[in-house]
């Protein structure tokens, strides 16, 4: 058993880094840029057009944005090594602006020709930059008139839109509509060589293509420098799980705050419905078809069926109600009470459905389990029936609540979502409820990775009370 325990333990390790990684990698394939969504959004200065307005980067956010990037670690590659086609380079990973680089994605993917690609992109952003000098001249008391500050905007806003452009037809047009602007006006005149030289790379990677190489695999290495790994230090030496993106804190020390709350009240509910439920489901099966036993099962029906949300509502409403009963507060959060006074209303919404569940199925257990040929012959040879239920029955009818046992610990780390927003117990549920709506990745990765681990904790912790309840059980590296 101590062989097997260690097995399982050691085991743990590559399990928990398969699921922070995978947590991870989704968090970076999701929609939001976290630097955005950390320092704010866009904060881009405006240039007066006159018949109307252009934003372009301050030059403030882009030092703030690109600080950030490397606090976070996202100029690095994302872990130790990369699989990918020759065609992809290993490098993109340093364009800090997400639309372009996925941009950069497409059309490697499109045509195979990275260098090709490349010159297209390094051609796009020299046009950008050329409209700098003219547009510091536009807006009021400028040297444009309204017609040619009008052009410079119209004109900005269409390389803005090629440089996250993939579509060739998409680009061709804004091609053909600069083309004519840059023709009508001697104002962007200046620009036509530079526009050409885009138009030049573009062609090129239209007519080089180098589509095989993206069916030549490609391995690049990077070592310790990457994301992942900085994450994974950062959690194995401080806990440190990042940075919340809506509380602007670190993840670590909020998590434990609220895990503390949604641990204690899924423990005791679970010692809670263990407790009643065992010797209640014993006790209606040894007064099957009984009175008593018909009784008590329709009313853990009814128990069952109801929703834990409306038995909250209803517990307050009866016990937490002016006009009624005023036992006890209607939130966690009404210090004016006891704690014990504040715990009992959540506990028992907690705790009624797994009783309820579980006194069914011990119930269910026990009269399977009180037909086996071992239970007739311990009667024949006279051993007192009561012992027979408590000792030989229950033995066995434990077993698949053993099993039953081991999912409560992903409930420590997940808590209840709605009992908590109804008592407003500060707790894991309500917590995650929170950042899921506001998409605060960070803290989804850290509970999608304690989550794993608590579970496998939990079936571990089954594999245990397996042996204990029967130490016939004899586990092995296969089982």
């Amino acid at each position: 058993m101590l062989n097997y325990l260690l097995y399982r333990i050691l085991l743990f390790i590559p399990m928990l880094l398969f699921i922070s990684l995978a947590a991870f990698v989704l968090t970076l394939q999701a929609p939001d840029d976290p630097v955005d969504l950390l320092i704010g959004s866009q904060q881009a200065y405006e240039v007066d057009m006159r018949l109307g307005r252009v934003q372009l980067e301050d030059p403030m956010y882009l030092y703030k944005r690109e600080e950030k990037r490397k606090q976070l670690h996202l100029d690095l590659p994302v872990f130790y090594f990369s699989l990918h086609p020759l065609a992809v380079p290993d490098s993109l990973y340093k364009i800090p602006h997400r639309k372009e680089r996925a941009m950069l994605h497409a059309l490697v993917y499109q045509y195979g020709h990275w260098p090709h690609v490349q010159a297209y992109y390094r051609s796009l952003k020299t046009l950008y930059k050329a409209h700098e000098r003219d547009l510091k001249a536009v807006g009021p008391g400028g040297k444009f008139t309204t017609e040619e500050s009008k052009q410079i905007g119209t004109s900005v806003e269409a390389v803005k839109a090629l440089l996250q452009f993939s579509d060739p037809l998409r680009i061709e047009a804004k091609f053909q509509s600069l083309q004519q602007l840059y023709t009508s006006s001697p104002t962007l005149a200046p620009l036509w060589p530079k526009l050409e030289q885009v138009i030049t790379a573009w062609k090129t990677l239209q007519q080089q293509p180098a589509c095989w190489k993206l069916y030549v695999p490609d391995f690049s290495f990077y070592g310790s420098q990457n994301q992942y790994h900085k994450w994974l230090i950062g959690v194995l030496t401080r806990l440190d799980f990042g940075e919340s993106f809506t509380r602007k804190t670190p993840v670590g020390p909020t998590i434990r705050q609220k895990m503390w709350w949604s641990f204690w009240f899924a423990l005791l509910s679970s010692l809670l419905a263990y407790l009643i439920s065992i010797p209640l489901g014993v006790w209606t099966a040894m007064r099957q078809h009984s009175r008593w036993d018909k009784g008590i099962q329709v009313g853990l029906f009814a128990l069952d069926a109801i929703p834990s949300f409306w038995m909250a509502y209803l517990l307050i409403l009866l016990f937490a109600n002016a006009d009624l009963i005023n036992l006890f507060p209607a939130t966690f959060n009404d210090h004016t009470h006891p704690l014990v006074m504040r715990m009992l209303l959540p506990l028992f919404a907690y705790t009624y459905g797994g009783l309820a569940f579980l006194s069914r199925q011990v119930r269910g257990n026990m009269l399977e389990v009180i037909q086996q040929e071992y239970i007739l012959a311990a009667r024949a040879r006279g051993i007192p029936e009561r012992r027979i239920w408590l000792r030989h029955a229950l033995k066995n009818a434990a077993l698949p609540l053993i099993t039953i046992f081991g999912t409560f610990f992903p409930a420590l780390v997940g808590g209840s979502v709605i009992l908590e927003h109804i008592f407003a117990i500060p707790g894991m549920g309500d917590y995650v409820l929170e950042v899921i709506s506001s998409k605060d990745l960070p803290v989804i990765v850290a509970t999608f990775t304690l989550l794993g681990g608590m579970t496998m904790v939990g079936y571990l912790v089954s594999d245990i009370l397996y042996h204990l309840v029967d130490p016939r059980i004899r586990f092995s590296k296969t089982n």
